[in-house]
């Protein structure tokens, strides 16, 4: 009986489940670019801990998909089949790669952080282009209803991010740079579409609206990373994210009421991006790598945000599955079966007082 409830708790694993790593591990690179631009010991060793806890998350995770895999394939392929929920299967050799990423500093000056980032690069570009394809493909057609933030994960999210890692890395130039245009490129060709179904339409999901703000700030740290000089390109973007933190605060701020869903998660990461961008601050605007006390105290102001807000969607994610597993005897083993704290209704939402037919996801 027991295995059967754990073979039910795996086949209802949400694929989504993997954007959380995206936070963790960039945790750990935040609070250890803090402890290296500002000289400050606990803060490289607090990124540490985050890393290996990244680490730990992302093979027990990935051990948990291969066992559904092997014996959930049904759910398995109901989750690939969903032109929503696919997207996300894109997010595992993303967070293979960032693995490579947090064990660096470990492994010293060896080869191995280069290769497993060409060979998580690779595979993330490589659903890129399937899922590119596929959209185009597509027998059904595309209503503007249809166009989300979620989207923007197989084909910004998995250029930008192994861009952002990779500009770390010596000998990368070439890759990272095409990796750093191509998320550009989609970046700005969808966010059209999504602003328009913001404005005109007035249909969008609040959380998923934060992978903009991160997109910003990826732009900005690639750039410079890229070019290692100061201009205004680098520093525009960065004030554009700050923009869009601001005003996506006071929106999901609005619907604080609605419950808490999958799409919650796409919170953290962009958090973790923007107060890593306010690192370089000093970079971006004098092109001194010295930090000044103003931004160290935005920096740590920030940095603490983004990190207490992990740890409330890594909880609120816990007591989920905690809940999942009380509840395995009373419901069907399908996908589409999950209880309603576990749910990801990505592009299916809840209505504001007064606003009746803009399906809104918000924050709790």
């Amino acid at each position: 009986q027991s295995l059967s409830a754990f073979r039910v708790f795996v086949a209802r694993l949400p694929v989504e489940l993997n954007v959380a790593h995206l936070a963790i591990i960039g945790l750990g690179g935040m609070w250890r670019q803090l402890g290296t631009e500002f000289g400050i010991v606990p803060f490289g060793r607090l990124g540490d801990a985050f890393c290996a806890l990244g680490v730990v998350e992302v093979v027990a995770l990935q051990l948990l998909f291969c066992i559904k895999a092997a014996f959930c394939q049904p759910d398995l392929k109901a989750e690939f089949a969903h032109r929503v929920n696919s997207v996300f299967f894109g997010c595992i050799p993303l967070n293979v790669m960032l693995v490579s990423g947090g064990v660096a500093p470990w492994l010293g000056d060896t080869r191995a952080p280069v290769v497993i980032w060409v060979v998580g690069a690779v595979a993330c570009h490589v659903y890129c282009l399937f899922a590119v394809s596929r959209w185009i493909l597509d027998k059904n057609d595309f209503e503007l209803g249809d166009f989300g933030t979620s989207f923007l994960v197989p084909t910004v999210v998995l250029n930008l991010v192994p861009a952002l890692y990779g500009g770390s890395l010596p000998g990368l130039f070439a890759p990272v740079f095409y990796l750093y245009c191509v998320g550009l490129f989609f970046y700005l060709g969808l966010v059209v579409i999504i602003l328009q179904r913001l404005l005109l339409r007035r249909m969008f999901v609040a959380p998923g609206l934060w992978i903009m703000v991160a997109a910003s700030a990826v732009i900005a740290v690639v750039h410079l990373q890229l070019f290692k000089d100061f201009n205004y390109f680098s520093q525009g973007w960065l004030y554009v994210g700050t923009f869009k933190f601001l005003l996506l605060v006071r929106v999901t701020y609005a619907f604080k009421s609605a419950p808490f869903t999958l799409s919650c998660l796409s919170t953290g990461f962009p958090l973790v991006a923007f107060a890593r961008a306010w690192s370089f601050f000093d970079k971006f605007t004098t092109g001194s790598g010295d930090g000044t006390p103003a931004t160290l105290f935005i920096s740590f102001a920030l940095a603490t945000l983004a990190t207490l807000w992990n740890a409330c969607l890594v909880l609120r994610i816990i007591g989920g599955l905690v809940l999942e597993s009380r509840d395995l005897g009373q419901t069907s083993t399908s996908v589409n079966a999950r209880t309603k704290l576990m749910s990801s209704p990505l592009e299916k939402g809840y209505s504001p007082p007064g606003q009746d037919g803009c399906p809104i996801v918000a924050l709790p």
